[in-house]
């Protein structure tokens, strides 16, 4: 398969310009704004057998055998940040860091990097021997911890042009290929059936970026066919598995399709990621774009089944969201832009506080409330997801537009900036999607320019009722039913302007779940509703996790029940609240069709709608309050 070659924008080149997005997107830059060098520094220094200048390890899991997995996610988001936004501040934390990590390197002699609490602190690589089977101790994913910062020091290299960054990350690589190189094949197995992050994906990278031959046979000893094999093609093989250490396995063989696109079994690695990422979306999504429960996949259908307090892992929807990115770029399917935009407005947006911190479990559960990590780095835990959090915050833009060759590919509708530097035009999205009002587009040229532009035509609007309205009044209409792009020919000359209307309906629809014949729900557009219930003064927390909590009560005003949480075990407890009368003279089918028909807007509320004494609006403005996103309608 000839895989097309759609290009993303520099990060610098795309801007966003939503309130709501934005409010997210500076909670979440303070946070990384607050991190200190040094303290980054000082596990690193103290593995590599240099003084730590008597500073400490950030808490939580910064200060155990995990340590260093938040911290690669910091050098992505910090290189990110000082790209977008020239951040000078951080530009020059990262410079430094760079420069002190190169040293923990030559003091190890052989490249090795750590910031994680080795079982033995004269042995800082002992995490790796236990987890290989020739020593005995305890560990923590230690592959997973290294492999974000690896992919930190290449990022750092690309958004930053740091050279030292790539040497960094080149010297930690030569030291990943030494000890890949040894393994026989008992050792690999065991490796592979660990959870190692994205190894291959980034060695694939690296083996792009430098041409180095070991970095790509290092990479190939993380690809595992015979488990993308299983878990594409097997009935119910996702059945607890482990989400997040699944989904950049795909993400690995995704990206050796892209590395090695002339070898014979590329077309095999891309449908692996194809099948996946089908498999996934199709039957183990809420309507959110989150997966799994207490962090790991159910059968294929189980939603209902699998509601609780611990679902849908941030990591995962940042995997996912990574997965369906490159997918695009490889097709131009708008599917995939579907799956970013569901999760942009809920999943992601729904998942960051006002004060910056971010959620690990995001309830589907009715009647459970979120729990956000501590917007003070000094009292944060460093979850995964809070390493996740803050690269997805400074990258929200990404995926809002592309181009390839001469046409420019509008796939989010988000108040927002693109700087085309290379055609010399400037776009600007307005939108506001809660309104309903009409998004406006703007192109301003600064030479002579022409271009297509395609606008895609989202899953959930009408295609007939999707237009264009061009400045002159003409309208421009999706030529075939089913056509999921309109594209329009423009021609500017310097200086000059072009100006249109995009006419987007959206209106309520509601989504049922496979193993539910009587749950429903709603969304007005792509933005999922979610009813608020009573704030309360006392939200007791129960353990899901090492320093993980989740709520401990279910509560829907009168009904109550605790549920107990174990690892890889929840409990559902439905309360009798949770079931709802039918709107008078209505089935459920009807509702499920015609929502609009029977939700009432609330008036100078927002997006707000009232059903059955229910209050609906928008989950991503909920932070504080239990919600309830899913009922029982009878």
């Amino acid at each position: 398969m000839k895989h097309r070659k759609i290009k993303s924008f520099d990060i610098s080149s795309v801007q966003l310009r939503d309130p709501q997005f934005l409010a997210g997107q500076e909670a979440v830059l303070s946070f990384i704004r607050k991190i200190e060098p040094e303290r980054v520094l000082s596990a690193f220094r103290r593995n590599a057998g240099l003084s730590d200048k008597g500073f400490h390890p950030y808490p939580g899991w910064e200060n155990a055998r995990i340590g260093g997995h938040a911290l690669g996610h910091y050098f992505s988001a910090a290189a990110m940040a000082a790209r977008a936004f020239l951040d000078d501040g951080l530009r020059e934390k990262l410079d430094y860091i760079v420069r002190e990590l190169r040293k923990c390197q030559i003091a190890s002699g052989n490249g090795f990097l750590s910031a994680a609490s080795p079982a033995l602190p004269a042995y800082p690589d002992i995490q790796f021997d236990i987890d290989e089977g020739k020593a005995e101790g305890e560990t923590w994913v230690p592959w997973y911890a290294l492999h974000k910062v690896l992919q930190g020091l290449c990022d750092i290299f690309i958004f930053t042009e740091n050279e030292e960054a790539l040497e960094a990350a080149e010297a930690l690589a030569d030291w990943v290929w030494a000890r890949t190189a040894g393994w026989d094949q008992a050792v690999r197995r065991r490796i592979l059936s660990s959870e190692y992050g994205g190894m291959n994906d980034t060695l694939y990278l690296l083996y792009e970026l430098s041409g180095k031959e070991s970095y790509r046979k290092a990479a190939e000893a993380f690809d595992d066919p015979m488990l993308y094999k299983q878990l594409t093609e097997d009935r119910d093989a996702l059945d607890g598995v482990h989400a997040n250490t699944t989904i950049p396995k795909f993400i690995g063989a995704l990206r050796r399709a892209c590395a090695l696109p002339e070898a014979k079994d590329s077309d095999l690695y891309f449908h692996f990621a194809e099948a996946f990422f089908k498999r996934v979306t199709e039957t183990q999504m809420y309507a959110t774009g989150g997966v799994g429960d207490m962090e790991h996949f159910r059968k294929d259908g189980m939603l209902d089944h699998a509601r609780t307090q611990c679902n849908a892992e941030s990591c995962c929807v940042y995997n996912m969201m990574k997965l369906a990115k490159m997918l695009f770029q490889m097709t131009g399917d708008p599917r995939y832009a579907d799956y970013i935009e569901r999760a942009l407005f809920n999943a992601r947006l729904g998942s960051v506080h006002p004060s910056g911190g971010t959620t690990y479990f995001n309830p589907m559960g009715t009647g459970f409330f979120k729990v956000f990590g501590n917007s003070d780095p000094d009292k944060n835990v460093f979850w995964c997801c809070t390493g996740t959090g803050m690269e997805d915050f400074v990258k929200l833009a990404e995926s809002l537009y592309f181009q390839e060759g001469d046409a420019l590919i509008v796939n989010q509708y988000i108040s927002s900036e693109v700087n085309w530097t290379e055609r010399g035009v400037l776009a600007r999205m307005e939108a506001d999607l809660p309104s309903g009002k009409p998004f406006s587009f703007r192109l301003r040229a600064e030479r002579d320019a022409e271009l297509r532009i395609r606008f895609r035509i989202p899953e959930w609007t009408k295609k007939d009722a999707f237009r264009v309205r061009r400045s002159d009044g003409s309208d421009e209409r999706s030529a075939a039913p089913g056509r999921d792009y309109l594209e329009l020919a423009c021609r500017l000359e310097a200086g000059g302007t072009a100006e249109f209307e995009i006419v987007c309906p959206a209106g309520l629809r509601a989504e049922g779940l496979p193993d539910a014949a009587d749950a429903l729900a709603f969304l007005y557009g792509p933005l999922v509703l979610a009813a608020e219930l009573p704030a309360e003064d006392g939200k007791e927390l129960a353990e899901a996790g090492i320093e993980v909590v989740a709520p401990a009560w279910k509560i829907l005003h009168p009904g109550a029940v605790k549920l107990d949480i174990s690892y890889g075990k929840t409990f559902r407890g439905i309360l009798k609240e949770e079931y709802r009368k039918l709107p008078e003279g209505a089935s459920f089918a009807e509702l499920a069709e015609k929502p609009g028909a029977y939700m009432k807007r609330i008036g100078g509320e927002g997006l707000s709608f009232e059903l059955d004494g229910l209050r609906f609006r928008p989950f991503y403005e909920i932070a504080e309050q239990r919600y309830g996103i899913y009922w029982y309608w009878d």
